[in-house]
């Protein structure tokens, strides 16, 4: 894992910038969903992924379907890891990219009750303003569309 958690640190600063495109062209969204996957019980690897994915999407939503395999990795990692302050708020950022970049995200995130999550992260950490604004950032995207809430 120690060496998947370097790689990943690498990916999440190297995707701020111009390497983001080809970081994606080169599978690396499916290669750090899997490495998520993998390895759901280290918080700062899931941290890290989380980063990629976000920065890989923010300028390149057509990689959401791509991402959308990560949803349920970071959700329950999010129930499993509340007191991880820097993977909660890098997995709502995440959450929140990928809600607004693809309705399909949208809809999973809501049908795995990714909106109790939130809520829960909230809770959890009530005095952590980084948290709280990508945690609020990803519930009112999610919160965009009335008909998510009926």
């Amino acid at each position: 894992t120690g060496t998947l958690e370097k790689a990943c640190g690498v990916l999440s600063n190297v995707s701020e910038g111009p390497l983001a495109e080809a970081i994606a062209n080169a599978q690396g969204v499916s290669i750090v969903v899997e490495a998520m996957r993998s390895n759901f019980q280290c918080a700062p690897l899931l941290e890290t992924g989380c980063v990629v994915l976000r920065n890989i999407l923010v300028q390149f939503p057509d990689f959401s379907s791509e991402a959308e395999g990560a949803i349920s990795t970071i959700i329950n990692a999010m129930r499993d890891h509340p007191k991880e302050v820097d993977f909660q708020r890098e997995a709502c950022n995440a959450l929140w990219v990928m809600a607004a970049q693809s309705e399909n995200c949208q809809a999973k995130i809501l049908a795995l009750d990714g909106v109790t999550v939130l809520m829960k992260s909230l809770g959890h950490n009530n005095e952590i303003p980084k948290v709280q604004k990508a945690a609020w950032g990803a519930f009112n995207q999610l919160a965009v569309d009335p008909m998510n809430f009926t």
